[in-house]
């Protein structure tokens, strides 16, 4: 597995409350490891190629190419990939960021909360995105004059 992270030196960047922590890019590989852990801020995982699942808490999520993930904070999650089609995986670290993922149905007499999935099918949006993450990768990667600044709108 290839795996590049860059970080951010300075977490606080006067106007922005999320703040925009690290890229990290990971391709499926022999040494992917694949462990369930958590963090306190939110990870926003995008699927550059290839197919797997996603696991959250106790259960497990088909994705590929375009899925968007959204992990709010202190949740147990983990990817795993399909052999046939090895994972490439772009995950985005932002602190200060939660989402409401709960549908509220209501009838009558009640009103009843079911937690939505975190998988979104962004295909139709993939190259814009992908795209965005490369102009990220870039300013981290080059650290041009303003970077962060650049990286976090």
């Amino acid at each position: 597995m290839s795996n590049v992270r860059y970080e951010l030196s300075e977490k606080t960047i006067p106007g922005f409350e999320p703040q925009l922590l690290y890229l990290s890019v990971s391709k499926y590989g022999s040494d992917w490891m694949s462990t369930l852990h958590y963090h306190p801020h939110m990870e926003v995982l995008f699927v550059m190629e290839g197919e797997g699942f996603f696991h959250l808490d106790e259960k497990k999520y088909p994705i590929g190419r375009g899925s968007l993930v959204v992990v709010n904070p202190n949740r147990y999650h983990t990817e795993s990939s399909s052999e046939k089609s090895a994972l490439e995986i772009a995950v985005i670290g932002v602190d200060n960021l939660f989402f409401d993922f709960k549908k509220r149905e209501f009838s009558d007499t009640l009103e009843e909360e079911e937690q939505s999935p975190p998988v979104f099918d962004f295909s139709e949006y993939y190259g814009e995105l992908r795209d965005l993450i490369r102009q990220i990768n870039r300013e981290l990667l080059d650290k041009p004059q303003h970077y962060q600044v650049m990286s976090h709108y």
